[in-house]
């Protein structure tokens, strides 16, 4: 079974960004900015909660480490996106469809993959209906 994957990203790239957007957190983040949006997430704002799962894919950069690049953290990753799955959230279905299926943060595990890539069509995502 061959997936492609970059459809669903662009997705789940182009939710980060108008989250960055809407609350004005920008690329380099200020210790004050990721904090306001842990405290969004760890007060069950799904939204924050895909944020804080998609920084952790990608990895990010960090004002209060002297700019520094912070590697991914898939293991944080998937517990965001979990978080924010169980709401029913079509992204937080995203990110654990790729963790599951590609084994990044989580055991490689196709069943489950599988699981929230028909999550996702279910709700009509459209790049999920054609994988």
């Amino acid at each position: 079974m061959k997936i492609e994957f970059h459809k669903l990203q662009a997705e789940i790239d182009e939710f980060a960004w108008n989250f960055k957007i809407s609350n004005q957190v920008d690329d380099w983040f200020e210790e004050e900015r990721l904090s306001k949006v842990e405290a969004m997430a760890k007060a069950d704002n799904a939204d924050a909660q895909i944020f804080l799962a998609h920084t952790h894919l990608k990895g990010f950069h960090s004002l209060h480490e002297q700019k520094k690049f912070i590697q991914p953290d898939f293991v944080a990753a998937a517990q965001w996106a979990a978080k924010a799955a169980s709401t029913g959230h079509a992204m937080g279905f995203a990110i654990l469809f790729i963790l599951n299926f590609k084994g990044l943060g989580v055991p490689k595990d196709r069943v489950k993959a599988v699981k929230w890539l028909v999550k996702l069509a279910e709700l009509g995502i459209p790049e999920a209906q054609t994988l």
